[in-house]
């Protein structure tokens, strides 16, 4: 991830024409589109990585590491990296870092085996909806309280919306 967000070269979908964050063997994480078509997930990265500082260095290569293993081996994420935060909405947590995603469903999710994925998360949350495909990444935003504040969590609910509307 961290050579593609510098190189501001994502890859899309090649179904839904959707960002795709990070593609592996078990999940795959898109952006999620408002109501203009923007990710503002993919936004959001390229922001936050484009301002320099020490300390996000770490926290890009902890937030890579995590999103490799929700791709690939999400049994591997901790309860400090998922957690779900009701009404199909989940958040990948890195430090105060955090990713809303919700559960969705994409033609373009066909595995290698040619044969349409299905969501997959860590035991400790609940499972997404059955036909749940992959992952789509709201935005992104640094938390900086004990709990998510309502004004993101609202963020998300109202991107996924205009993102299921497309």
């Amino acid at each position: 991830m961290t050579g593609r967000v510098k190189a501001h070269s994502w890859d899309s979908c090649r179904v839904c024409g959707r960002v795709v964050l990070i593609e592996g063997m078990v999940n795959r994480m898109e952006a999620a589109v408002d109501s203009v078509g923007r990710p503002l997930a993919i936004e959001w990265l390229d922001s936050w990585v484009a301002k320099p500082r020490k300390s996000r260095t770490r926290k890009l290569a902890d937030l890579q590491a995590a999103l490799e293993d929700f791709a690939d081996a999400p049994q591997l994420l901790r309860l400090n990296e998922v957690n779900s935060l009701g009404q199909g909405l989940w958040e990948l947590k890195v430090g105060n870092i955090r990713l809303p995603f919700v559960a969705a469903e994409c033609p373009g999710t066909v595995s290698q085996e040619a044969s349409h994925r299905k969501l997959v998360l860590p035991q400790h949350v609940p499972a997404p909806r059955p036909g749940a495909q992959c992952a789509r990444a709201t935005h992104g935003f640094e938390k900086k309280s004990e709990r998510a504040p309502r004004r993101e969590l609202d963020v998300a609910q109202a991107i996924r919306r205009e993102d299921a509307s497309r």
